[in-house]
């Protein structure tokens, strides 16, 4: 966490640029926004079990909010 890492990566992706990686288990951030297009973050998560869904408490820390 203190970037002494020999493994760590640093990438700086282009507009429209896919990055696939596993979050649970890989320290990340990003950047702030700058300029005049909004940043678009599509998540897509597999279950081997259908109708699975986050708790109110994995909304909260992955989206910033729950569902009513």
């Amino acid at each position: 966490m203190a970037g002494k890492d020999p493994d760590t990566k640093r990438i700086m992706p282009e507009p429209g640029a896919l990055n696939v990686f596993r979050g649970v288990n890989t320290p990340h951030r990003v950047v702030p926004v700058q300029g005049v297009k909004d940043r678009v973050i599509a998540t897509f998560s597999y279950y081997e079990k259908p109708g699975v869904i986050f708790s109110a408490e994995e909304q909260l820390g992955f989206y910033g909010r729950t569902v009513d």
